[in-house]
């Protein structure tokens, strides 16, 4: 395997394909929170409809507001608003489940424990025997010492309960199960007396949060003016909606025969719409399974989705303008936040995490993802120091001599601290090649210096160093002097290394690897990194597969190689998804979907 040299600051990767990156910034000029929309933008939209923090016990919850023309919500139809038909997929519905009769509060997503009595002699006290889809659960209120478990079978020849246990308020998934076989909350009495177990909560936590998932038997969304109405005279048209595409017919935007039609797309979500013009906007999504049909007659409502098509949906935006620039959009998704949903598959920081080569075990030699979805990366054959690390450090420090073995000097790969009395004024010896690089001097007595002596092409040079950093230049041997070898204890000269707080991998054996990814039909990996030897792949989840970033000139998108793209080796942030590197168009191939890092 060909490794690359780099340093790596952030990975991020999403399931879907974003075309274009760069939208604007959350913030404006005035420091208000929100990013700024041009007037112009503003006044040619005549809807905008958002489902986030809306919940199946809202009051008005068969209503979508429209937040730029209040007498225009978009209405929803024939929910149930609880399961596979509301605000958010629930895989169960907790008032079908067996319980002590008059001991909790139990709803179809919530339960909660208002009586001792609620614990039977076995101690279950929620029990059901129907097969179960996998579910997230939030945990509240375990009393001090308290534990519990949700025990269940995986298949039907299990003789034995499997068990989850619960020890602590939390999240948890519980797996799915087989029918014919109770599965249960399970309280242990023993470890804490049952009167202390009343409040305890279990929430069910949705699938497709801030989405309104229809069943696709009769759920319907539709505007409540007609097009025409909307509109204001104008024979103009853009509709654009984020929505994850689950089964069913999949037309979605619909007036009269147009909208955008979907193929091959089983739970992928897109941001995509079409115009009056015919136009096809794909603002993330796969570009080549969503197609355009134009608009032409405008005396219907707006309707999202057919009634046989289940789908999440997050909201939607219409102007009254066709071929709309590409600035507008992104103005309303920054404006209107909404992207607020579209979360990371992995998500790694470096310097959010705040690893470094003193404390990386601390972190198993991890990666941290901060998606929340535990795909940590595990780093291998990283020797947390020199080139190989966090920070690029140009020497190693251990690798240099003191001038008697009695001299009284610590020092680690990137640090030298004189503890005591030196037997000459040589505090450490270097008598390999160095390039520029920067140290700190730190000296409690002032009036000690400390020299950097070294030999160039040009003969033996000493430079005074100031306390504080200083840049020392190359060198082909070199060593720190003191001028006072009785009286430097104390003294630190600390290396400061150049792309501070990146992972730097030496394109020799370096690696991370994230097990358990999931299969992909569509992405898109950003990377904020430098390359310093382009010599194999940066990211990559096997080739054939979903993608291989930058081997060479190229890159491969499900197994098809693009090459001659322009590469930038110095810093910058870099993304690839499934027809687009960096802005660069980039064929796809048909091959079918481990995380690489270096």
């Amino acid at each position: 395997m060909k490794l690359n040299r780099l340093s790596l600051n952030v990975v991020g990767l999403n399931r879907i394909g974003l075309n274009r990156i760069g939208s604007p910034s959350r913030g404006s000029s005035s420091g208000s929170d929100r990013s700024y929309i041009d007037p112009e933008v503003l006044a040619s939209l005549k809807a905008v409809c958002i489902c986030y923090g809306k919940s199946n016990d809202d009051p008005d919850r068969a209503i979508i507001k429209n937040l730029v023309d209040p007498d225009n919500p978009f209405v929803i139809s024939n929910a149930a608003f609880k399961l596979n038909s509301g605000f958010g997929e629930y895989k169960e519905d907790f008032t079908t489940w067996s319980k002590v009769a008059g001991t909790s509060i139990i709803t179809d997503s919530k339960y909660v424990l208002t009586d001792e009595k609620a614990i039977t002699n076995a101690g279950y006290f929620l029990w059901n025997r129907l097969a179960k889809d996998s579910f997230k659960v939030k945990i509240s209120n375990i009393p001090n010492g308290g534990w519990m478990s949700y025990r269940y079978r995986i298949t039907e020849e299990d003789t034995q309960f499997s068990s989850l246990s619960i020890r602590e308020d939390g999240i948890y998934t519980l797996p799915a199960t087989v029918a014919g076989s109770d599965v249960d909350f399970f309280i242990s009495t023993a470890s804490a007396p049952a009167k202390d177990w009343v409040g305890l909560t279990i929430t069910q936590i949705p699938s497709f949060k801030g989405a309104f998932f229809t069943d696709g038997i009769d759920d319907l969304i539709t505007s409540t003016k007609t097009v025409q109405e909307m509109l204001g005279g104008s024979n103009e048209i853009t509709v654009v909606s984020l929505i994850t595409h689950i089964s069913g017919t999949g037309k979605y935007n619909i007036i009269g025969d147009g909208g955008i039609q979907v193929s091959d797309y089983s739970g992928q979500t897109f941001m995509a719409g079409t115009s009056s013009s015919g136009e096809k906007i794909v603002e993330l999504g796969d570009k080549e399974k969503l197609q355009a049909v134009q608009y032409t007659t405008f005396d219907s409502k707006l309707t999202i989705g057919l009634e046989d098509s289940s789908y999440a949906y997050y909201g939607t935006f219409v102007f009254n303008k066709e071929n709309v620039p590409v600035d507008w959009i992104h103005q309303v998704i920054a404006y209107f936040n909404l992207d607020r949903t579209l979360n990371p598959d992995i998500l790694c920081n470096t310097i959010k995490q705040g690893i470094t080569n003193e404390n990386h075990a601390e972190f198993g030699d991890k990666l941290i993802d901060f998606s929340g979805n535990g795909r940590d990366i595990q780093l291998n054959n990283i020797a947390w120091k020199g080139d190989s690390g966090i920070g690029k450090y140009e020497t190693d420090f251990t690798t240099w001599t003191r001038s008697h073995f009695t001299d009284e000097v610590n020092f680690t790969p990137s640090k030298i601290e004189v503890t005591g009395i030196l037997t000459t004024n040589s505090i450490l010896i270097n008598n390999k090649p160095t390039p520029i690089y920067n140290v700190e001097i730190h000296s409690p007595n002032k009036s000690i210096v400390v020299y950097y002596q070294y030999n160039d092409d040009t003969g033996v040079k000493r430079i005074a160093l100031v306390d504080g950093i200083n840049e020392l230049p190359s060198a082909n041997d070199s060593l720190f002097v003191t001028s006072d070898r009785l009286n430097s204890k104390g003294i630190t000269i600390t290396q400061i290394p150049s792309h501070a707080g990146a992972l730097c991998l030496d394109g020799v054996n370096d690696y991370g690897k994230v097990t358990g990814m999931p299969v992909y039909k569509d992405y898109t990996v950003v990377t904020d990194r430098e390359i310093f030897a382009n010599i194999g792949a940066i990211l990559s989840k096997n080739n054939p597969g979903a993608f291989v970033e930058t081997a060479g000139n190229s890159v491969y998108s499900f197994g098809q190689a693009t090459s001659g793209l322009k590469f930038i080796s110095t810093r910058s942030i870099s993304y690839l998804s499934k027809y687009s590197y960096c802005g660069q168009s980039i064929a796809a191939g048909a091959a079918e979907d481990v995380l690489i890092c270096g």
